[in-house]
């Protein structure tokens, strides 16, 4: 055989190969077109200790209402491949899931087992947000969630409006894994189940979520939760930006409402000369405005609603670190600052460290973007009335 017929034949071979033509085999075995496959959304996670239920809301089409598919069985993987068995119209396909689902007895058990399958199985990620429901289970949502995008879309609108308000930052699973395995506590992003007629449409049908500020996770598992007022210091604490409001002096009927935003936000640890921690310096400040006030209330001074704000602010951050020793969770990440800071002082700590901390704590708060605070805004010309 000569050697132009011999390269001939190689070449031949080749692209057979690459044609994906070799023996009516092609090299995209696992290959699934975008036609046969059905996107799960948002995934729900709920058990109760003795078996596991998923439950998914399923893209059916870009016209079309999400699916619902739910399944209990004895574990993830079990639930998953039932799941398929009941989808019609194509595969199941779980890496675009963008949002998971946990219910409150889920979360009170443990997600050790949930966090272990998303790592290892190649069919889930890491970085699908997790959001928490506070007030039941995670089914009952996803089933009856209103609004032709269903839960999924409710999820995406909660992302945004929850971090803007500071009442709930959502943190993916690998965040929240990361948090985990560093300072033995994270914080999920909870939610609070509402019918849709409450908000003002009496003939929509249907549940929908609020923020409900968030839970507390410690060794895996839900070991107390923060409302929204606390969730929006701790959110502030952590750095978060965002906007809060606030009635002078605290009172939720107060005449006079602060719209307020972080501009910086300080947790250092100081350490004695015996090697023992010293108070932690607490440093917050805000800026904001005065938003609304009551029409027959002359506005007090700029300085005197700063007093009172900071004294209001001052005993809100003190209750959510009082809040964190008493859950005895770390979920400010104060370990990694005294760990940075005291070396093998902070290896010498025992076990109950963080409920031995003192804090040193000051609030400050400035007001401006409101002109002439003495006077409630005038409606009489230049001349006067």
């Amino acid at each position: 055989m000569s050697r132009r017929m011999i390269q001939s034949l190689t070449l031949l071979l080749v692209c057979s190969l690459l044609s994906g033509c070799s023996a009516g085999r092609s090299i995209y075995s696992n290959f699934r077109s975008l036609e046969d496959m059905r996107l799960v959304e948002t995934l729900g996670f709920d058990s109760d200790g003795s078996g596991i239920t998923l439950s998914a809301a399923v893209c059916s089409g870009a016209d079309a209402e999400p699916a619902i598919l739910r399944h209990r069985d004895f574990s993830i993987l079990a639930a998953m491949e039932r799941m398929q068995d009941y989808a019609d119209k194509g595969q199941l396909f779980f890496a675009h899931t963008q949002y998971i689902l946990l219910g409150r007895a889920a979360a009170e058990n443990g997600v050790g087992a949930l966090f272990d399958f998303v790592e290892r199985d190649v069919h889930t990620r890491l970085e699908s947000m997790l959001f928490l429901l506070e007030d039941g289970d995670a089914e009952a949502l996803i089933t009856d969630a209103g609004g032709k995008s269903g839960i999924t879309g409710t999820l995406a609108s909660l992302e945004q409006e929850a971090q803007f308000r500071m009442s709930g930052h959502a943190f993916s699973l690998r965040e929240t894994a990361v948090a985990l395995s560093e300072y033995g506590a994270a914080l999920i992003c909870m939610l609070r189940t509402a019918a849709l007629s409450d908000g003002g449409a009496p003939d929509a049908e249907g549940q929908t979520a609020v923020p409900a500020g968030y839970g507390v996770l410690k060794g895996g598992a839900l070991v107390g939760t923060l409302d929204n007022a606390e969730a929006e210091i701790t959110s502030l604490l952590l750095g978060e930006t965002g906007s809060l409001r606030r009635g002078v002096p605290g009172d939720a009927d107060s005449a006079v409402i602060l719209s307020l935003e972080g501009v910086g936000a300080e947790l250092s640890p100081t350490w004695n000369a015996d090697g023992t921690p010293g108070a932690v310096t607490v440093r917050l400040s805000l800026r904001g405005a005065v938003a609304e006030l009551s029409a027959d209330l002359a506005l007090p001074e700029a300085a005197r609603l700063e007093a009172e704000a900071e004294t209001a602010l001052t005993a809100e951050v003190c209750g959510v670190l009082a809040r964190m020793q008493d859950l005895n969770a770390d979920f400010l990440q104060l370990g990694r600052a005294l760990r940075c800071s005291g070396g093998e002082r902070f290896a010498a700590l025992g076990p109950d460290w963080l409920q031995a901390l003192r804090f040193d704590v000051r609030v400050d708060v400035t007001l401006d973007r409101s002109y002439d605070l003495e006077r409630p805004v005038g409606m009489e010309g230049e001349a006067g009335a």
